[in-house]
């Protein structure tokens, strides 16, 4: 019964089960994130005699004890193929991920810093996530495979800067989770009831979404009595146009002191159009093997591109504000040149920069 009404309104659904676990900041979370299952499996995305990959990966930056690892450890029991780790080495993760040649691998890491800071693993991981591919000759053991892989990865504000040299942002949907005192309250409220209460219960669990999430991977392994798999998508030019007039709109509108490429969240744009439309399967019409998208996928796919577009944006002006501060008092300097509340989401962001840059 509870894969059944997952199947009615998944979306509702699954947010509804992370608001229950995670309080209040856990649809923010998996707003995107349930869709990081479905990038692995979903068909690419046909661009003139080509394709573009659909698959989406995440970086979750929150304060110490928010629910970057609880999210990790509850994303384990539904993503597909799980690869949880802290620390490892380049040749480690090379070898232990042939058996997911070709095949689909999802990454989850909590620790950001740890792993982004060996060059060489990091390497490894832009060819395993971003190349699909796996590629080492040694005298002692060669490995040439093709691989699928979708990540989470979890870190602290701190750790942008890093983020940002690498060149790694604009291959990730950020998510910052940094709750206000007054969330942080409604937050301490809703774990108080949820203490030891006898009847609790919720009516999705994460079986069930596991459950849920294997049901999807059927219908695309051809393995489905119930539907054909899905091969292709059918994009309304009315569609298409929304989403590129969106992107170009947003785009005017961002950090201009440096020429960065927003490519790749045009391209996630239609990504998210057709992971929405595939998650909701069992309520969409397909035709000869590609599926249909609705309205409420094309509104959910715009909230999520200006949602993706907004926060790399906030990212990276905070972290040119940063790095006009050598000091606390050029800190306060700069919040109040710019108007700046240093109390607000993008405030404590820049506090965190700039602690990270003078440790």
């Amino acid at each position: 019964m509870s894969l059944n009404k997952i199947k009615e309104n998944p979306v509702k659904r699954i947010n509804e089960w992370a608001n229950r676990r995670f309080k209040l900041v856990g649809e923010k979370v998996l707003q995107y994130l349930m869709f990081g299952p479905i990038s692995l499996i979903m068909p690419p995305i046909r661009y003139a005699d080509t394709t573009f990959t659909p698959i989406q990966n995440h970086l979750i930056l929150g304060l110490p004890g928010t629910i970057k690892s609880a999210c990790a450890r509850a994303y384990e029991n539904f993503a597909y193929n799980p690869f949880p780790f802290e620390e490892i080495t380049e040749a480690s993760m090379q070898s232990r991920l042939a058996e997911f040649a070709e095949s689909h691998v999802t990454l989850i890491t909590g620790d950001a810093f740890r792993i982004f800071r060996n060059a060489n693993l990091v390497k490894v991981l832009e060819g395993v996530i971003y190349d699909g591919r796996v590629s080492k000759s040694t005298m002692r053991e060669n490995l040439q495979y093709d691989i699928k892989a979708t990540s989470y990865v979890a870190g602290v504000p701190e750790d942008l800067t890093m983020y940002l040299n690498r060149g790694l942002l604009f291959r990730v949907v950020p998510i910052i989770l940094i709750p206000t005192k007054k969330e942080q309250d409604i937050i301490g409220e809703e774990i108080v009831k949820d203490i030891e209460v006898d009847d609790y219960d919720m009516e999705i669990k994460e079986e069930h979404l596991k459950e849920f999430y294997e049901w999807l991977q059927e219908i695309q392994m051809g393995e489905s009595n119930e539907f054909k798999q899905i091969t292709g998508y059918i994009f309304s030019d009315d569609m298409k146009k929304k989403i590129f007039e969106s992107w170009k709109n947003h785009r005017k509108r961002l950090f201009v002191l440096e020429n960065y490429n927003w490519i790749r969240e045009l391209h996630r744009g239609f990504s998210f159009l057709g992971a929405s439309a595939l998650i909701n399967i069992a309520n969409r019409d397909v035709k000869d093997g590609r599926i249909i998208p609705t309205e409420e996928d094309l509104i959910r796919a715009l909230k999520l591109m200006r949602g993706d577009l907004v926060t790399k944006d906030r990212m990276l002006k905070m972290n040119a504000l940063a790095s006009k501060c050598n000091t606390t008092d050029d800190l306060k300097r700069v919040a109040k040149a710019t108007n700046l509340n240093l109390k607000s989401e993008s405030g404590e962001i820049l506090q965190r920069l700039v602690k990270g840059r003078l440790q």
